[in-house]
């Protein structure tokens, strides 16, 4: 996976500027901006979404999933082991966001997700799995998406070949 990690970082900065250009379109009462590269607000979120009149922020975390129009599972990240470096690394539920997108460039979604209810579900109903690769072990949870459904924590799902957006 660490070999390939400049294109997983690519396909991921793909997605956040998909987000970004579909959450921009779609919503007038918000100021969104790309606050990935921002040390500071690392485990906030990819985005800030800034409401116009309160001025209050909401973070978003973006990620980019092969395999959820396959699964339709959502991959809850506990914790990452990256074995040439012997170090842990927390994972995708570390994160302090409010909302949790997942892109899937498959089936052109995207998966609108209240974090707090992901976060209050995933380890409950969530399957565990220990998902081996030659240069890391990720420890997570896969959750279906109709169980964050069921619990409401599913917001919204955009087929983005609906918009006339740049993919």
């Amino acid at each position: 996976m660490l070999t390939n990690f400049a294109i997983d970082l690519q396909k991921g900065r793909r997605a956040e500027e998909l987000v970004l250009e579909v959450f921009s379109t779609l919503s007038l009462d918000y100021d969104f901006k790309d606050v990935a590269a921002l040390k500071e607000l690392y485990y906030c979120g990819d985005l800030m979404a800034v409401n116009k009149e309160t001025k209050k922020a909401t973070y978003i975390e973006v990620k980019n999933d092969s395999r959820i129009a396959d699964t339709g599972n959502v991959l809850c990240e506990e914790e990452v082991y990256y074995k040439k470096y012997d170090y842990y690394g927390r994972g995708n539920m570390s994160s302090n966001c409010d909302i949790f997108v997942v892109v899937s460039e498959q089936d052109s979604r995207i998966y609108v997700i209240d974090f707090k209810v992901l976060k209050d579900i995933y380890k409950k109903l969530g399957t565990y799995k220990e998902i081996r690769h030659t240069e890391q072990t990720t420890y997570c949870y896969l959750l279906e998406l109709g169980r964050i459904k069921q619990f409401g924590g599913l917001i919204a799902v955009i087929d983005t070949n609906d918009l006339a957006v740049a993919a």
